[in-house]
């Protein structure tokens, strides 16, 4: 059973890279019908992920009516591949997306930290050699706020 639902998404993040083929040029808004056709998603089911809270449009529908940027459009195709594994569960989905949305938030984070400095360190090699100086953040930050006032004298 476990296996089945594995390779189903492991399937569904196959696909997701096909979802990122679309893009279209930065700051094009479209209507919701035009993002219906492109994301291959019914109008009537759009406006049911609207209701869950799974898609934001790019605008308030209250003031213009509905119009989504690409990014909605990519996004409405993984919430239509997620559906496609997990059925009607759109608060399941939801919660997926949440995940999603942490992962990257966090992969992020780590390419950050790894990204080198002008002296060619990374601020993740400048906590351990801090760390193993006997020095955390805190030393770092006040022998850093020392220096500044010796520098002011």
């Amino acid at each position: 059973m476990q296996s089945a639902v594995r390779k189903r998404i492991f399937s569904a993040i196959n696909s997701e890279r096909a979802i990122e083929l679309f893009e279209p040029p930065s700051g094009t808004i479209y209507t919701i019908e035009t993002a219906s056709q492109l994301a291959q998603v019914p109008r009537r089911t759009i406006l049911i992920y609207y209701k869950y809270g799974l898609v934001s449009p790019a605008a308030d529908p209250a003031d213009i009516g509905y119009f989504f940027d690409g990014a909605a459009i990519r996004h409405l195709r993984r919430i239509h591949d997620l559906r496609n594994i997990c059925g009607d569960d759109l608060p399941g989905i939801k919660a997926i997306l949440g995940l999603m949305a942490e992962v990257e938030r966090l992969r992020w984070e780590v390419r950050s930290l790894r990204q080198p400095n002008a002296r060619g360190e990374t601020k993740e090699n400048q906590e351990n050699v801090a760390k193993k100086n006997g020095r955390g953040r805190r030393a770092t930050k006040s022998k850093l706020k020392q220096e500044i006032k010796n520098d002011r004298k």
